[in-house]
């Protein structure tokens, strides 16, 4: 929702992927706390990776936008003359007239490129935005050189980068990107509704959608929870087998699966006869509010994937007071869980150790600490990153923003 021009306001262009929930209600926010800049956001897909049916914010501009624009194809080759003419109108009807900054969410596609190479060419601040991550940052061989040579090139052009957290503020520097210029602006989840009990309906719903008659408050059961795509990266599939490998040991206790993809029949097919009862797959569930009354309502949440640049599942998990299993490859992880009595973060891909993190979480002694030791973690981080402030620094270190500071008293008075 772009915020109205006042007489000194500067006009920043922010050009991002797909109007997910949890960026609207972001961008709201940033729009209300600056209001001496305007912003004015394009989105390039349309389809995001999941189901959520969300409106852009009121007067944003949607560029290119078509039926086999997903999310899920950026940067395939196919789609790049495609990407690239859509850079094209990007640059001629919302770079015109010329923004104060332009905020770029990526650079991995040839669109965003052109953009990149107009902000240099054109001498308009760039702000780039990216999710990377150091711990993904794997590439080898041949690609690793092209990559080294595109990303140096991106951060020369670069006026200011804008992070997630720490592991995307090593990335970046790997790359050649000085500390003075990159800032955490974090991806936020909405925190009121996981850390909120949820109403009597809602309770109900979400017990009735965990197949869980008894627990229709806001009770925590004995549930472990994976929440997120059903594709290899994510790894579903270890969650499954850590789970299937301490049944025996965790009698009470359920896995819930929340979440849709490609792999969720296989997935299925992994769980033993004598456990499907006790291993449910909800499904994607678009209504954070549901989602959030299932949080509230568990223990412990699993999210061992091989890579994944930020992991907001991370920061709803302590909101809602669950203890969080994770792995190095998870960028949250290591800014967020500030303390054993919190989660435990395991080596990528490490079965027998994700297995026996999940079963010191289920022990009564260790579940009973997880509600005060997560929002004591989350209390933590909140108080040395806020997104509004590293944008806010962002603009001002490009020269897009100016910070008021108010005169000294002795000036201040009339005479």
């Amino acid at each position: 929702m772009p915020n109205a021009a006042g007489p000194k306001s500067t006009r920043v262009v922010w050009i991002e992927t797909v109007p997910t929930p949890f960026r609207c209600a972001q961008h709201e926010r940033m729009c209300g706390a600056m209001p001496t800049v305007q912003f004015h956001f394009v989105y390039t897909h349309s389809a995001p990776d999941q189901d959520w049916r969300t409106r852009p914010e009121e007067g944003s501009l949607s560029v290119g936008v078509c039926t086999t624009d997903a999310i899920a194809h950026q940067g395939r080759v196919r789609t790049w003359l495609h990407a690239w003419r859509k850079g094209g109108r990007i640059i001629r009807e919302a770079l015109s007239p010329r923004p104060g900054a332009v905020i770029v969410s990526g650079y991995a596609d040839p669109g965003r490129a052109r953009v990149i190479e107009w902000c240099r060419r054109s001498a308009v601040p760039l702000i780039l935005q990216a999710d990377s991550n150091i711990e993904c940052d794997q590439a080898a061989g041949i690609k690793r050189l092209v990559k080294t040579a595109l990303v140096r090139r991106v951060v020369r052009a670069s006026s200011a980068i804008i992070v997630f957290g720490s592991a995307g503020r090593a990335y970046f520097r790997r790359y050649g990107a000085a500390d003075e210029m990159i800032f955490d602006v974090p991806g936020e989840c909405m925190e009121d509704a996981f850390r909120t009990p949820a109403t009597p309906p809602l309770a109900a719903l979400a017990a009735r959608l965990a197949h869980d008659a008894e627990a229709s408050t806001n009770a925590r059961a004995d549930r472990i929870l994976f929440c997120g795509r059903l594709i290899d990266r994510k790894r579903c599939d270890l969650a499954i087998a850590a789970f299937v490998a301490i049944a025996q040991e965790r009698p009470e206790w359920q896995l819930l699966v929340i979440g849709d993809g490609p792999r969720r029949l296989s997935l299925q097919a992994m769980v033993p006869n004598d456990l499907r009862n006790r291993v449910r797959f909800l499904g994607f569930i678009e209504d954070h509010q549901v989602t959030a009354a299932i949080f509230r309502s568990s223990k412990v949440l699993v999210h061992p994937a091989d890579n994944e640049p930020w992991g907001l599942i991370v920061h709803e998990a302590l909101a809602a007071g669950l203890g969080v299993i994770t792995t190095r490859a998870v960028g949250a992880a290591q800014d967020m869980i500030l303390s054993a009595d919190a989660g435990t973060i395991v080596p990528t891909g490490d079965l027998p150790a994700l297995a026996a993190a999940l079963r010191d979480a289920t022990s009564p002694e260790r579940a009973a600490r997880f509600p005060s030791a997560a929002e004591a973690s989350l209390e933590a981080w909140k108080s040395r990153v806020d997104p509004v402030r590293g944008l806010r620094s962002a603009l001002t270190s490009v020269g897009a923003m100016v910070e008021v500071k108010p005169l000294p008293a002795a000036a201040t008075s009339l005479r």
